[in-house]
């Protein structure tokens, strides 16, 4: 993901791009166009919880167990 940001470090959310196409082979190839750019990495890794078990943090019955436990 790549947004421009403008004044103080802030973000214009108009310009969010999803640059994943440019990334391959742990590289990431991408001609920014002009501004000051800031580009974000998003991956999945799995959770393990305290029993060993893995936990599927998107599934929602799983998070309104958590949410009612605590």
């Amino acid at each position: 993901m790549a947004m421009c940001l403008y004044e103080k470090d802030v973000v214009d959310p108009r310009t969010f791009l999803d640059i994943s196409s440019s990334y391959s082979n742990g590289r990431l190839i991408w001609n920014a166009p002009e501004g000051r750019w800031l580009v974000t990495g998003y991956y999945l890794c799995p959770a393990q919880g305290l029993d060993g078990g893995l936990v599927d943090l998107l599934n929602p019955a799983a998070i309104r167990k958590f949410l009612d436990l605590v």
